[in-house]
This record gives structure tokens, sequence and C-alpha cells, in this order.
């Protein structure tokens, strides 16, 4: 009687974690610390280099200045001061000097670059201060960065179109209508000449004013901050990720480059939010988990992220542990 309880008990607590699973809506990578500060540092230049488009535009400025905020604090100088603590000094200080800089009435171009150089030099340092070098080589790692920098090209071009959904929340292309897909313009190819002045790549530069697409650009820092961190992911991928792709992949991650290539088109081009989020969440994004194996995680609505595993799963799986342990006791007992 005592086994067919056990027996039943089981059985119900196998039925109730499988029936109970969390629904995925989105693509939310799982990462490590490693992972985490090569997008931070990537992120970071990226937005130093958006910053060097507006020096002429005081409000523009400011908001590239509260966008720089999010990824260096004191946190980070902290974390950066158990590994090196010349390091958390010099990273900040130069940080605060490129702001410093950039916040003047009449900002110097010039100076910026020099200070904004200096600071990526450290920045460099400070990579190869706490990762280590086996993550480096680690195609995994290196694709997850890569996400981390194409989240922030969706989050800055969201603002700046006044987008009413997160783009990167892939749940929210049910329903959407795609009432200007495509572009006014043809493509344009992406060349990789940069100014000498400011370091940002000539293209952007020329397209800076240009009103392209369908899409009313409502706030042009934020548009200028997508279109580099779009650009930036495409070179970190290029630069970072390509050399190290496992072996036979090759076909995910021309998919992955084409579309990084296309991500970069559509911005330049205005596009709508949906093409822009079908193309990051329906081509990129897959390529990139199939060829480089990256650990997903699942979101409930109005809920954080939480495991790709369910937890209903696990405390299941935990439950039958129990059952088959006290079954075994009871029957050491007899």
């Amino acid at each position: 009687m005592k086994n067919k309880v056990a027996a039943l008990s089981l059985a119900l607590i196998l039925t109730a974690g499988l029936v109970y699973t969390h629904p995925a809506y989105a693509h939310n990578f799982g990462g490590d610390e490693s992972s985490q500060f090569l997008g931070k540092v990537a992120n970071l230049k990226a937005e130093l280099q958006a910053l060097q488009m507006d020096l002429s535009n005081s409000d523009a400025v400011s908001w590239h200045v509260d966008k720089i905020g999010e990824y260096w604090n004191d946190n980070d100088t902290k974390e950066m001061g158990e590994r090196n603590q010349l390091l958390a000094k010099e990273i900040p200080d130069s940080l605060n000097s490129v702001l410093t800089d950039a916040q003047k009435s009449n900002p110097d171009a010039s100076t910026i670059k020099q200070d904004i150089d200096t600071l990526n030099g450290y920045l460099d340092e400070g990579i190869t201060v706490r990762i280590d070098k086996n993550q480096m080589q680690n195609a995994t790692v290196q694709a997850l960065a890569v996400t981390d920098i194409i989240g922030e090209a969706l989050e800055s071009y969201g603002d700046a179109i006044n987008s009413t959904v997160d783009l990167n929340n892939m749940s929210q292309l049910q329903g959407m209508s795609s009432t200007n897909v495509g572009s006014n313009m043809s493509g344009m190819k992406m060349g990789t000449s940069y100014s000498q002045d400011t370091g940002v790549p000539i293209h952007l530069v020329q397209m800076s004013g240009m009103q392209s697409g369908g899409e009313n650009i409502v706030e042009i820092a934020a548009y200028h901050s997508a279109q580099i961190h779009a650009q930036a992911a495409k070179d970190y991928f290029d630069k970072n990720v390509v050399p190290i792709a496992p072996s036979g992949t090759s076909a995910f991650v021309t998919k992955a480059d084409d579309n990084l290539a296309k991500l970069i088109d559509e911005i330049n081009n205005k596009a709508d939010p949906q093409t822009v989020m079908t193309t990051v969440h329906l081509n990129i994004h897959p390529a990139l988990i199939s060829a480089f194996n990256l650990p997903l995680m699942t979101m409930n609505t109005g809920a954080n992220a939480v495991p790709e595993f369910p937890m209903p799963v696990l405390l299941a799986l935990v439950s039958i542990i129990g059952v088959v342990v006290i079954t075994r006791f009871r029957a050491n007992l007899k």
C-alpha cells in the first residue's frame, strides 16, 4: 500500500512539474561576468563615439552623458579596484575628463578625441585584467557580448523613434502591423573609413542630418547612439567572434553577419520597429544561438527573467528524490 502511495505521489509531482512551465516570450541570454564586462566596454566605447557626433548640440551631449553613466558606475570602479588599483583610478578619472570637456560651452573636438583615446587605452588594459585569456578565446562568451551591443542598439533606436513597444522584447512582434516595411531608400553599403578628427565612421557623419525613411526621429542623440551601436555590433562580431567560430557553423555565422549588416542599413534608413525587430529576433539571435550554443533564459509576462530550465521541473526533481529517499528509508526499517 505504501509503495502505491509513493508511486501515486511521484506521478502527481511529475505531472505538476511538466504541466506548469514558463512560456518563452523573448530571447534573454544568460551570461557570465566575462561577457558582461566585454559588452560593457564595447557599449561604452560606442557611446563615446556617438557623443563625438553631437558635440555641437548641448541637449544631445546631455543625453549621451546620461547614457554613458549606465555603462560605468561606482560599482564598476570598485570591482576594477579588486584587480588593479591604478586602473580603478585612471578609468573614472579619464571618463570624467571626457564628460567635463564635452559639456563645456564650446567643446573642442580634438581635445575630446584625445581624452577618449586615453580612456579607450585604459579600458583595453582593463579587459586584460578582468578577462582570462581562455575566456577571450571562448566563442560563446564573445557572442554573448555581441547580443549586449545589439540590445543597446535596439534600446536607443526605440528611444530615437519614440517607439511604443520594447524593441528588445520579441513577444511584442505579435500583432504588430508593418506599414513601412522596407525603406524608401535602397540599402547603403557600409564603409569602414573613419573621420581622422573624431574617429566616427564617415558614412554616419554624412547621414546624421538625413531623414530617409518612414520613421520620424524625435531624439537625434538616441538615433546616433543606435547607429553607432549597430555598427559596433558587426565590427565586434567580425573581429572577435568570426575568427574563433566552431567548425561546422559557417552557415549560421554567415547568416548572423549578413543580418548584422542588414540591421545597420535598416537603422540608417529609419525602418519601422517590426522590420528591425524581425531582423534581430528572427534572424540574428537564432543564428547566434545555433552557432555558439548561447545559454537562453525565458521571460514571464510582468516578471523578471528566469532560467530556461523551469523552476517547477526543478522542484519536481527535488521532490522525486525526496520520495525515493523516504521509500528506501522505510524499507530499511523493516
